[in-house]
């Protein structure tokens, strides 16, 4: 297939359409597609940037941003912004979605101009909308009222109890689920290109061991970003939400009490400034790097730029009805999916699960899940990466290996049982109907479902509120006694949920599964790409990526966080309400989230290394552009052709 062009490609290059950058003639058009600059400004002190290492510089850099802001900070705040503004995991799963139909929208629209127009400039573009994505995404906190942690004028138990929510005005959840859809969407479609086209324009500018090793450094330097993005973020979160607006020294809450929530939004704006001022640099690059072998795909490129839309719709049809006859690339396609269904599921709520069977709060959760986890995906990411670029791997044996991997990985997914059991909550640790909280004990109490301040005696006992547990003396530090409901008598102490919070002796069993399954993971991360790329004829590399970006992210990317968000809303025994109606859960069912995580997580593994296994068993090199695996089939053929003459020689 080397050398292939297109029949619909032929014709005078007269005919080609020409450029619409300003200050560009016919005679300049293609010497200036490979300098740096802004626009008409083109000095010579620029051009010394005009590399490979420059240029993957500065991408590394914006895929580390993109990788903080998308998966560290969004992911590390998802308990946060469910505990402020009253979401359930399925409506936080629809924002989390958002991006994913940005990054669709992006890729379908790109799929074909995106090899036809200025790379680096669509590229810069990109950067840009994920600062004003990470921008939009804070809007939430600045347009809402003051937080109030607790709606309750008094906890004790009273038969004139008032609610507070007569007063209590914030802004609506629609209005809330809109703003943060609309900086995912747009996060989304900023970050859609910039991982399609960049691979693309690595591959298209480099050899094919500095493409495997750049792409691998791209994953890893982006894998780099949300483990500084978890970081960063589990830090922010022990900082009261509102800080900018109270007076702190009248807020007597600490980071472990479960109505504190952290200033999630602050990470959002450094991270939109960041990436405006990175857009900058990108802008400059060449849509080319001079010296490279793609001079002659992009004389190809241009020759479709000519094409009338009758014709270019043609071209496109004829491309994509190529490249789906492709056994191999079809069912390495379903993998990735699989995988895709499982990355973007568990990567939702990975933190928030670690929180509910492991007993921590939301900022040291997201401390130590997302550094485990990104640890992790870069060890894999880069191992794999490693093994690639020094064994020079051809399609064949990366399949060999990306199956194996695979299959390995199902081995882990049986780590998600590990973790501890529910609290013994009264009147809700059975499932059962919210009524069962309120007994002969605390009926006269008239406690509201607004209320929500857990206490616990000495027998381990949890309850929702002091009210709940017909308390009607409160002492110091938030201690309770005289309370009806509690087995010990009246004369009982019952003290804050944080004193009462054991520690789970699981927590580093689920680390070092969580490591494992993310090192297994992301290590055929880079071995995707690959054979992605060498499984189709070279001039359709573009939209081979584009299309498998397309399918993972619409059939793998987007169902997975609903999924686990469904187990986690559907394993909840008590919803926490707020003054307009809206609630988020407060206790789960621990057994039922760690088996129904373990069961999705083990059925999706084993379809992802089937699918790994049959493309290999359907693997063709002459239908891609591998010339490794072509010269081995070359080679074998010629033997056994060399065999078949020698032996009829000897009849």
């Amino acid at each position: 297939m080397e050398g292939y062009v297109n029949e619909s490609f032929k014709g005078d290059d007269n005919q080609i359409e020409q450029s619409s950058v300003p200050c560009q003639t016919n005679n300049e058009s293609e010497s200036k597609e490979a300098k740096c600059g802004y626009l008409c400004w083109e000095p010579d002190f620029l051009q010394k940037f005009n590399n490979a290492t420059c240029s993957c510089l500065w991408l590394c850099i914006a895929s580390f941003f993109q990788g903080a802001i998308v998966s560290g900070l969004t992911n590390g705040s998802i308990t946060t912004l469910e505990r402020r503004f009253g979401l359930s995991s399925k409506e936080m799963s629809v924002v989390v979605i958002m991006y994913q139909v940005g990054c669709i929208l992006a890729i379908v629209i790109l799929s074909q101009i995106g090899s036809r127009i200025h790379q680096m400039r669509l590229l810069s573009t990109c950067v840009l909308l994920l600062g004003i994505g990470s921008f939009i995404f804070s809007i939430p906190h600045y347009i809402s009222s003051t937080y109030n942690f607790s709606s309750e004028q008094n906890f004790e138990c009273s038969a004139n109890y008032n609610d507070g929510c007569q007063d209590s005005k914030d802004v609506s959840k629609g209005s809330v689920l809109f703003l943060l859809g609309l900086g995912q969407f747009l996060l989304g479609v900023g970050s859609g290109p910039l991982y399609s086209t960049t691979f693309v324009y690595f591959d298209q500018n480099m050899s094919r061991r500095k493409s495997s090793l750049t792409t691998g450094l791209f994953y890893g330097i982006g894998i780099i970003g949300p483990a500084v993005g978890y970081v960063t973020q589990g830090a922010v979160l022990k900082l009261y939400g509102d800080f900018n607006r109270v007076d702190l020294d009248k807020i007597d809450l600490k980071s472990d009490d479960p109505r504190f929530y952290g200033a999630w939004w602050l990470t959002f704006i450094f991270g939109s400034i960041f990436c405006v001022l990175n857009c900058i640099p990108l802008y400059c690059f060449a849509s080319y790097l001079p010296n490279t072998e793609e001079y002659k795909v992009k004389n190809t490129q241009k020759k479709l730029r000519g094409l009338k839309l009758k014709e270019l719709m043609k071209t496109i049809w004829s491309e994509f009805k190529t490249i789906l006859s492709i056994k191999s690339y079809v069912f390495v396609i379903l993998a990735d999916m699989c995988n895709a269904f499982l990355v973007n599921g568990l990567a939702s709520f990975a933190v928030k699960f670690a929180e509910i069977v492991a007993y921590l709060e939301p900022s040291t959760a997201a401390i130590l899940t997302g550094g485990i986890i990104v640890v992790g995906c870069g060890v894999g990411s880069i191992g794999g990466t490693i093994i690639l670029e020094r064994l020079n791997w051809g399609c064949r044996k990366i399949m060999i290996f990306t199956s194996i991997v695979m299959c390995l990985s199902v081995i882990p997914s049986f780590g998600m049982l590990f973790g501890c059991d529910t609290h013994n909550y009264i009147g809700i640790t059975e499932r059962s109907s919210q009524k069962n909280i309120i007994d002969s004990c605390n009926s006269n109490c008239n406690c509201s479902l607004t209320s929500y301040e857990p206490i616990c005696d000495s027998q381990k006992n949890y309850y929702i509120s002091p009210c709940h547990a017909a308390c009607e003396k409160s002492l110091k530090n938030d201690e309770f006694t005289q309370c009806g409901c509690v087995p010990g008598g009246v004369t009982e102490v019952l003290k804050p949920f944080s004193e009462c919070q054991p520690t789970c002796k699981y927590v580093y069993a689920l680390g070092v599964v969580l490591f494992v399954y993310a090192t297994l993971g992301f290590c055929s991360a880079t071995p995707h790409i690959q054979m992605m790329l060498r499984t189709v004829p070279f001039n359709l590399r573009h939209l081979a990526t584009s299309l498998g970006w397309f399918v993972g992210r619409l059939l793998g990317m987007i169902p997975g966080p609903f999924a686990f968000a469904a187990i986690l809303d559907n394993s909840c025994l008590y919803w926490r309400k707020t003054c307009n109606g809206d609630r988020s859960c407060a206790v789960f069912d621990h057994k039922e989230v760690r088996t129904n995580f373990a069961i999705v997580t083990v059925v999706i593994n084993i379809l992802s290394a089937v699918s790994m296994l049959i493309a290999l068993y359907t693997y063709n090199p002459e239908e891609g552009s591998d010339e490794i695996d072509k010269a081995t089939t070359i080679s074998d053929s010629q033997k056994a052709r060399n065999g078949t003459e020698l032996n009829d020689t000897s009849s």
